[in-house]
C-alpha cells in the first residue's frame, strides 16, 4: 500500500532534522550510558547503581538472628555451664556466673591458685577456630542442688575493633539441678496369683486300697471344672473319676512306706499352678496290718467304702 504525503519538501526536511537531534540526545544521555554499560556485560542493576538511578549500595539480606542456648547442671560437685550456638563462631568468650540466695557455693582461684569460696566466678577463652559450643566447669564448695544462678556471656571478635553488631551478649538465670539425676527404681510388683476357678481344695480323708496303694480324697467347695494332677512324695497319683461326686477328686497311687506325713502337692493342668501343698497331713500305713490298721497288708484285704 502506498501513502501519498501532502507535505512539502521543506517540511519533510525539518522533520528529519528534529528526529536526528532527539536521537542524538537519547544516545548521548543517560539511556545511552545505560545501553553502553549493558553492552559491556554489566547487569541492569549494576548500571542503574552506576548512574545514580538506584540506591547505592543495594541492601543485602540480613543474616538470621544468632541463637544461643545456655544450660547449667551439677556433675558430682562441679557446676557445668554449657553454651550452645546455632552456628560455628570465633572470638573471645567471656563468662560471668553469680550464685543466688546469698550462698557462696562457687569457687574462684586466688593469687596463689587456691580455690576460695565466693558468690561468683568468671572464665575467659579465645576461640581462634570456629566452635559451636563452650563448656565451663567450676568446682562447688557445697551441693547447690535447687539453688538459682545468674550470669552473662559475651563473645568479642578477635583482632581489630569490635562493632556493636559483631558482639554476642546473653543474660541467663536458672535453677541448678543434677545433670543426670538417678531416678528411683520402680517398686517391684509381685503379681498376685490368679485365683483358681475351682477354689482351694481340702483333704477329706485317705485310706489304703491295698498294702501298696493309697487313696486320697479331696473336696472342693463347688463342682470341679478344671484338670489336676497329684504327687505324693514326688510320685504321681492317678485320678479315679467318680461322676456322682462333682465336688470331689479321688487320687490313688503308691502308698508311702510307713505312712507318716508325706509331701502332697496338687497342680493344675496344663499350666502347672500349685493349688495345694501339704506336709502336715498323716496318711495310714498301708504295708502293715494290725487291729488298729485293718487296711494293712493281706490278700483278703477289702478297702472300706468310699465316703
Amino acid at each position: 500500500m502506498i501513502f501519498h504525503s501532502s507535505l512539502s519538501s521543506t517540511q519533510k526536511l525539518w522533520i528529519l532534522i528534529f528526529m536526528f537531534l532527539v536521537a542524538c540526545v537519547l544516545v548521548a544521555g543517560p539511556l545511552g550510558d545505560i545501553l553502553v554499560a549493558l553492552s559491556q556485560g554489566e547487569t541492569l542493576e549494576e548500571a542503574l547503581v552506576a548512574f545514580g538511578y538506584a540506591p547505592s549500595p543495594i541492601p543485602t539480606p540480613i543474616p538470621p538472628t544468632l541463637q544461643v542456648d545456655v544450660t547449667a547442671c551439677l556433675e558430682g560437685n562441679d557446676l557445668v555451664i554449657k553454651i550452645q550456638f546455632d552456628r560455628p563462631l570465633t572470638g573471645q568468650g567471656q563468662l560471668w556466673v553469680y550464685s543466688g540466695g546469698g550462698s557462696d557455693f562457687l569457687t574462684q582461684p586466688d593469687a596463689t591458685g587456691f580455690q576460695e569460696e565466693t558468690n561468683y566466678f568468671s572464665e575467659f577463652e579465645d576461640f581462634r577456630s570456629a566452635v559451636d559450643r563452650w563448656e565451663v566447669s567450676n568446682p562447688t564448695s557445697s551441693n547447690p542442688n535447687g539453688i538459682s544462678i545468674a550470669g552473662t556471656f559475651l563473645l568479642i571478635p578477635l583482632g581489630g575493633e569490635a562493632s556493636t553488631l559483631d558482639l554476642v551478649f546473653v543474660e541467663f538465670s536458672m535453677d541448678v539441678l543434677e545433670c543426670n539425676p538417678i531416678e528411683p527404681l520402680p517398686p517391684t510388683v509381685t503379681p498376685s496369683p490368679t485365683p483358681n476357678p475351682d477354689g482351694t481344695p481340702a483333704i477329706l480323708n485317705s485310706q489304703c486300697l491295698s498294702p501298696q496303694q493309697l487313696m486320697i480324697v479331696f473336696e472342693f467347695q463347688q463342682p470341679v471344672t478344671g484338670l489336676y494332677e497329684l504327687f505324693v512324695n514326688g510320685a504321681p497319683y492317678q485320678i479315679a473319676p467318680v461322676p456322682d461326686q462333682p465336688n470331689r477328686l479321688f487320687f490313688f497311687g503308691a502308698a508311702p512306706p510307713g505312712g507318716g506325713m508325706p509331701t502332697i502337692v496338687m497342680r493344675t493342668l496344663p499350666d502347672q499352678v500349685v493349688v495345694l501343698e501339704v506336709t502336715d497331713y498323716s496318711v495310714p500305713q498301708c504295708d502293715f496290718q494290725s487291729p488298729s490298721n485293718p487296711g494293712g497288708g493281706g490278700d483278703d484285704y477289702v478297702p472300706p467304702p468310699l465316703p
